[in-house]
């Protein structure tokens, strides 16, 4: 293995959620034991002791909106022993602050219109070196030994999508500094309050929304009864002391394709998300979202396109020095986040 590149760890969607990242989560308790001391850091520009954060997150931070999702972090909660909260938390605030630089080029001129001719180059930015031990790639496989469908880069215990791959279309996910609305307006506090919904896990957060992009998903109709089963199954392992139960098999449920690169212009756009930039690469253009709230510029580019930590109507400020401050004005420093 070269130096410092990131280990590969198979993802078996055939297994049932809960199961899915146990061995992994298994391997990487020992280092996953830093979460406790990251969350005290992420909070601790606040007034309130730390303390008091770890409680009101063990009482609040329950679940992803995902059922699927949740129950990929009970395994590894149940597997490493991190509490659930942490993990919820170490997903939700990644979603939000992760600070980077994306884009795409045309590596070579193209022999035929539908032949790939774009590189998704991506850099991933962050100011918390524990981290560091965390980072993976994932390859996701339908069954065992089976085709990979897609990989992801990311972190251990992450079940979001930050960095990834499949056939036809790579994404990643960087941190927007501001958002279009201000102050007190109607949208602004509507965002504040869709902020509050992906923390209790009643709205999916951004990385979630980007995982649909690669992996399939679950038919929205079955949510509330995924919720129910799944709940239903983990009580019933629980009662087996881990032995299993002769016929009890884990739900099954219907399943979508991800969502195609026509989403990505006609549908993401719409979306109620946290602000972030939103680039995807079809190997013959590259789409950049500026995203907001419920809505996003789009910019796409057939040979060389990249984002960082601003819009592009500041690169054309009348003042690109008051720009530059508006934009560390509206930067977040929580989680120490850096672009």
């Amino acid at each position: 293995m070269a130096p410092n590149k990131p280990p590969t760890h198979t993802i078996n969607l055939s297994l049932p959620p809960h199961a899915r990242y146990a061995a992994l989560a298994t391997a990487y308790a020992p280092t996953l034991h830093v979460l406790p001391d990251l969350y005290s850091e992420a909070v601790s520009h606040l007034a309130l002791p730390s303390s008091f954060f770890h409680l009101l997150g063990r009482l609040l931070l329950r679940r992803l909106h995902s059922t699927e999702q949740t129950s990929e972090l009970r395994g590894i909660s149940e597997a490493s022993g991190v509490p659930m909260y942490l993990l919820i938390a170490y997903n939700v605030f990644l979603d939000l602050l992760v600070g980077c630089t994306s884009g795409g080029a045309m590596t070579h001129e193209p022999r035929s219109a539908a032949e790939a001719t774009m590189l998704h180059f991506r850099t991933l930015d962050w100011s918390m070196p524990a981290l560091r031990d965390l980072i993976v790639q994932y390859e996701f496989v339908e069954r065992q030994s089976g085709e990979v469908v897609a990989r992801t880069l990311g972190y251990v215990g992450f079940v979001g999508v930050l960095t990834g791959v499949r056939k036809g279309l790579s994404i990643s996910l960087n941190f927007r500094p501001y958002r279009n609305a201000r102050g007190l307006e109607g949208e602004n506090l509507m965002y504040c309050w869709n902020m509050v919904l992906v923390l209790l896990g009643w709205r999916p957060s951004v990385a979630s929304v980007m995982r649909g992009f690669l992996l399939p998903r679950e038919a929205a109709g079955e949510k509330k009864q995924r919720r129910r089963l799944v709940k239903k199954s983990e009580r019933e392992q629980g009662d087996g002391e881990g032995e299993e139960k002769e016929g009890k098999k884990s739900p099954r449920f219907s399943i979508l394709l991800p969502y195609t690169p026509t989403d990505v212009v006609n549908l993401l756009p719409h979306m109620r998300t946290s602000v972030a930039y939103l680039i995807f690469c079809t190997g013959t253009e590259t789409i950049i979202l500026e995203k907001d709230f419920q809505s996003a510029r789009t910019l796409r580019s057939s040979s060389f396109i990249s984002t960082t930590n601003h819009d592009v109507a500041f690169e054309s400020a009348a003042n690109p020095q008051a720009a530059q401050q508006h934009i560390q004005s509206q930067t977040n420093p929580f989680l120490g986040a850096s672009m």
